[in-house]
Order: structure tokens, then C-alpha cells, then sequence
């Protein structure tokens, strides 16, 4: 049944998830696991809420849910909840996906925003941003955005940005 108390859940949603995960992943209980986390995802209107619902579904691995959570990733005013999106669909390797990530990994304008979206992409294991992504380290312009750079390149965590960061370090002309 429901939760009398609202703030309760999203917590309920999320150990839902975790307990579902136990079950058959083609199995009728994960199944109706899933119906019910799409359904409060989709019913929800509260950002925080719908973002664990985003993450229970991921950990589930729900497939169908993917394009769902693609659309409110690219519609969404709600950073927070984007985030969240967009871990989700790094969790279930979602290529659709992709081409908005790479997008979204780029800008700088929200680095809690991007840190997610670069933890999305390295649970694909996607290292073709990595190239990108040093571009984009040597041609900052603020410390925040410089840190939050290098932390999505240690989250993706390919080898090929050893050498490019390295060089980075070395050149006393690049930024801080």
C-alpha cells in the first residue's frame, strides 16, 4: 500500500529496488517491481521524489524505462532531477542516450549537473568524451570548472587522458 507519510516514499521506492533485485530479472515479482517504480516515477511531481525513482529503476535495470527517462533528462528545467536521469541511464547503458550525454558532459554551466552526466557515460563506458573533455580542461576558465573536468575524467576513468593531463600539468601557460 501507500505510504501515509509522503517523504517516505521515495525511500520505500528506493529499497523497493534494492529488494527487487534479488528476483529473476525476467521474473513476474522484478516485473511488477518495475511496473510499480515506472508508474510512481511517472505520477510524481516533486523533482527529489521522482530522482529516486530514477535511480530504483536503474538499479533494477529497467530497460523500458529508458526512454522515458531520456525525455525528462532532455525536457526538464529541474538540474537535480536531469542528474539523476542521467545516471540512471548510465546504470542501464542506455545508447539512445549517448549523443545527449556527450552533449550535456560539455557544458559548464552546472558542475554538479556535469559530474553526473560524466558518471553516466562511465558506466557505459564510454571513452569517446575523453578527448573532448581534455579539450575542454585546456580551454577553461574558472577553477570550478577546471575541477569539475577533472573529475569527470576520473569517474570515466580511460587511460588516454593520462598522457593529455599530464601535458596539462607540465605546461606552466595553462590555467591552474
Amino acid at each position: 500500500g501507500r505510504s501515509r507519510k509522503i517523504t517516505h516514499r521515495p525511500w520505500a521506492g528506493l529499497a523497493l529496488a534494492l529488494a527487487g533485485r534479488c528476483f529473476n530479472e525476467n521474473g513476474q515479482e522484478r516485473l511488477s517491481i518495475v511496473t510499480r517504480l515506472s508508474d510512481a516515477f511517472d505520477e510524481e511531481h516533486n523533482p527529489s521524489y521522482r530522482s529516486s525513482y530514477a535511480i530504483g529503476l536503474g538499479l533494477l535495470n529497467a530497460t523500458s524505462a529508458g526512454p522515458k527517462l531520456l525525455k525528462v533528462m532532455r525536457n526538464e528545467k529541474e538540474p537535480s532531477l536531469r542528474g539523476y536521469c542521467a545516471v540512471a541511464l548510465g546504470m542501464l547503458c542506455h545508447r539512445d542516450a549517448r549523443d545527449a550525454l556527450r552533449e550535456m558532459v560539455i557544458d559548464d554551466t552546472n558542475p554538479t549537473l556535469r559530474l553526473q552526466v560524466a558518471t553516466a557515460l562511465g558506466l557505459m563506458s564510454d571513452t569517446e568524451v575523453v578527448r573532448t573533455l581534455v579539450d575542454g580542461l585546456r580551454h577553461a576558465k574558472t577553477l570550478s570548472v577546471v575541477s569539475s573536468i577533472a573529475k569527470a575524467l576520473g569517474l570515466i576513468g580511460d587511460r588516454s587522458a593520462i598522457e593529455p593531463l599530464q601535458d596539462i600539468i607540465r605546461n606552466p601557460k595553462e590555467p591552474g
